[in-house]
């Protein structure tokens, strides 16, 4: 865990100081930041050493074991590839663990995918056959805080499907939209299309969209997605919002929820192994990475990619494989730590794709209510702030002020950690 804190200290803030024990450090205040290559160093050391220790097997539902760790090393060793590149060019030997990691969790571990993706984000799918690592929330009654999962009551459009609810404002972005194959850019300027992709389903809801496990709290009827709106509405996330009082009753109440949340999914590891494949190449069509791609590409319903042949669409691209990710763990906290990895390596790619992500109000309006076939998707008009400026200047987050008045040595350039 301390491995994984220090992953996500890096990537957010930059260079950081490593402190192995807090008691020893507790009123330091000349500490000073080490740099982000012995940062990445230490952690992957960690890891390595976690992965040494933990069983085969877990003990009990829901431990970690060696495949956890290794899957985590996996992705560790992707990311290393960037931070350790030269000229753009990433690290090989790094390249190569994160294949070697990514195949031993794939091949050793008895994990599988689950035959559906949707069936990852219903209740109950807790520790399941395809997760390697999941933070574990328990139902501990209504009056006891800090061990049960409130994020569904922020993610839910409506107190009607959950109990809460806050969630009306958030939905997928018009650039998310346009990721997904068959939803296509018009001559007009709008998207329009449907997608075999089951993905979006269980991701995000769209008008029409059913779902027989939530059922709403004021007609007792199985959620089916309203239309609404004029010229603005919101695609509201699906993902981890598994249903109201009726659906849960017993086992949850307000912002106290029981089911899990992923840190690590085998998934992962397919779309590691063939980053990892293409590596500092412009494409490959490696038999086992196209392999790998089609496991996660299949389970989402579409069909398999084909490098040749009268329908292939050539090599597998990283801009391919970026999307893939963006599509299969939305709503999980992976996109931005995808964009930090390419960060590293390539900046000016990250840059690209984050300014290039339209982000602005549309409309969605299906071509028919209750069973629609396709939606149309129109920008609001009268809404501007569709794109974001990111560079070099706003990339990472800034140390806090209160950090720095206790800590001044913060400010100065970062060390090597031994």
């Amino acid at each position: 865990m301390r491995a994984l804190a220090y992953r996500f200290l890096v990537m957010n803030w930059g260079p950081v100081p490593i402190i192995e024990n807090n008691l020893e450090r507790l009123f330091d205040t000349t500490i000073t930041r080490n740099t982000i290559p012995s940062v990445w160093r230490y952690i992957t050391r960690e890891m390595r050493a976690a992965a040494e220790d933990l069983p085969l097997t877990p003990p009990q539902e829901g431990r970690l074991t060696r495949w956890s760790a290794e899957g985590m090393l996996a992705r560790f060793y992707l990311t290393r590839a960037g931070v350790e590149s030269q000229g753009g060019v990433r690290n090989q030997e790094f390249l190569d663990s994160a294949k070697y990691y990514a195949n031993r969790v794939i091949t050793m571990s008895g994990k599988s995918l689950l035959p559906k993706y949707g069936d990852l984000f219903t209740y109950p799918y807790d520790n399941n056959n395809e997760s390697l690592f999941e933070l574990q929330w328990v139902f501990s009654g209504p009056n006891v805080w800090g061990t049960s999962n409130s994020m569904p009551e922020y993610l839910a459009y409506s107190p009607d499907i959950a109990f809460g609810g806050w969630g009306g404002d958030k939905g997928a972005t018009w650039w998310l939209m346009s990721q997904y194959e068959g939803i296509n850019q018009q001559p007009d300027g709008t998207m329009r299309g449907r997608t075999l992709d089951q993905r979006l389903h269980a991701t995000f809801m769209l008008p029409g969209f059913y779902y027989p496990q939530i059922t709403k709290v004021s007609d007792r009827q199985k959620l089916i997605f309203p239309f609404t709106g004029t010229d603005q509405n919101f695609l509201n996330v699906k993902k981890y919002v598994i249903g109201s009082p009726l659906d849960l009753a017993g086992i949850a109440s307000q912002q106290r929820y029981p089911h899990n949340t992923y840190m690590l999914r085998l998934a992962e590891m397919f779309l590691i192994y063939a980053e990892a494949t293409i590596g500092n190449n412009a494409n490959t069509s490696d038999a086992t990475a196209i392999e790998y791609y089609n496991r996660v590409r299949t389970r989402a319903g579409l069909p398999e990619y084909e490098v040749g042949g009268p329908n292939g669409s050539g090599p597998l691209t990283l801009q391919k494989l970026f999307s893939e990710r963006f599509k299969e763990f939305a709503m999980e906290g992976m996109s931005w730590y995808d964009l930090v990895s390419l960060h590293y390596w390539n900046p000016d790619g990250a840059y690209a794709i984050l300014n290039s992500q339209d982000r602005g109000l549309f409309f969605t309006e299906p071509d028919e209510m209750p069973e629609p076939t396709e939606w149309t998707f129109t920008k609001t008009s009268w809404f501007n702030e569709r794109t974001i400026t990111a560079n070099s200047g706003n990339f990472l987050l800034p140390i806090p002020n209160a950090e720095l008045s206790q800590a001044p040595n913060l400010t100065k350039p970062p060390v090597d950690y031994p």
